[in-house]
């Protein structure tokens, strides 16, 4: 069979690659080994690829690379940015008459599924990070009459996931909640559509549990701090405010609590509020630290609990990094979150 991947990341193969870019490259050697012929298309990178797939086919689309974006606009305006890359990937595919190279193609954004549909190809679809659980939250939240409102909460929230998986000959969600929220909102409508759900998984080889006090010693961390640590994009949906607005209650209870946030800093103005928010509070950021590195192993091997505060969610591989490394796990009661951690273990 002849695959076609296609990402939007300008990060596939990148030294540091984030989840779903790894996970295109995974899927692209099991793919690979089980006698496909396999090939990704990706936007333009100012990054080399050291790690990208061997003998897979690379197609650049010429384009603003998805990284630069990310850096130069905040995250309200970042998706409205995304349009005119979504337009150049589909001009791209159509130019160079991908549709009869290959039998199928895997994408992993709504919109992108959207936008290909009509591409006469079959369509899978990988539905990461739905918003379509925001919907679901919304309405379960709605009581008698106000149910009427599932409609109007579903078109607000979603709509291109809802819409994307229609449109695509499979979709892939990242353990049974996608299944579970889909009958919450349309009960049986999923007994109409093809969802396969297949749990996330970690690199068990990459990610083992470290010692705690040569990492402590490491970091110059006294052995004595109480370590929370955070780890993802520093955006809304991932819930960071709530965790540092959980800070100051944290101290009357855990004099010396130490915060460490692990993720992108981008200069927007939810990452100002976040600094604002912090001072004078035992809260530091680190930066993107790349989870293949020794300073990243030691920043999970030295905390005490991982926390992942998301307001939606599907199955984050940062949940799953920490968990891997021996590591107590709170998370949110959102989207494949529970699936995850055992609750008071």
């Amino acid at each position: 069979m002849r695959i076609l991947q296609v990402a939007r990341s300008s990060l596939v193969g990148a030294a540091y690659m984030g989840p779903i870019a790894n996970d295109v490259c995974q899927l692209a050697d099991a793919t690979q080994q089980l006698g496909h012929s396999v090939s990704i298309l990706d936007t333009a990178s100012h990054s080399d690829r050291p790690r990208f797939p061997r003998d897979v086919e690379l197609l650049e689309v010429a384009t603003t690379p998805v990284d630069t974006l990310r850096s130069e606009t905040d995250y309200r305006s970042f998706h409205a940015a995304l349009g005119p890359v979504n337009d150049a990937i589909v001009k791209f595919v159509a130019a160079n008459r991908l549709p009869e190279r290959f039998d199928v193609m895997h994408v992993h954004d709504a919109e992108l599924a959207i936008a290909l549909s009509g591409c006469g190809v079959p369509l899978i679809f990988t539905c990461h990070t739905p918003n379509l659980w925001i919907a679901v939250d919304r309405y379960r939240s709605l009581r008698g009459r106000l149910r009427k409102l599932r409609l109007a909460t579903v078109a607000r929230f979603g709509q291109h996931d809802l819409r994307a998986i229609r449109l695509s000959s499979a979709t892939v969600g990242l353990g049974e909640h996608l299944k579970a929220g889909i009958d919450t909102l349309f009960p049986g409508l999923t007994g109409r559509l093809y969802i396969a759900s297949i749990h996330n998984g970690t690199e068990p080889d990459l990610r083992k549990p470290g010692d705690k006090k040569a990492a402590r010693q490491a970091l110059a961390a006294p052995e004595s701090q109480f370590r929370i640590i955070f780890i993802g994009r520093l955006e809304p949906a991932k819930g960071v405010r709530t965790l540092i607005d959980a800070v100051p209650g944290l101290l009357s209870r855990i004099p010396n609590l130490q915060v460490t946030v692990v993720g992108p800093l981008h200069d927007d103005d939810y990452i100002g509020e976040l600094r604002r928010r912090c001072e004078n509070l035992p809260v530091a950021f680190t930066g993107f630290v790349a989870n293949n590195t020794e300073h990243f192993a030691n920043l999970v091997n030295a905390a005490d609990v991982g926390v992942v505060p998301s307001l939606y969610d599907n199955q984050p591989n940062t949940a799953l990094q920490m968990l891997s490394m021996g590591l107590p796990l709170a998370g949110s009661r959102v989207g494949a979150i529970p699936d995850m951690v055992t609750h008071d273990v």
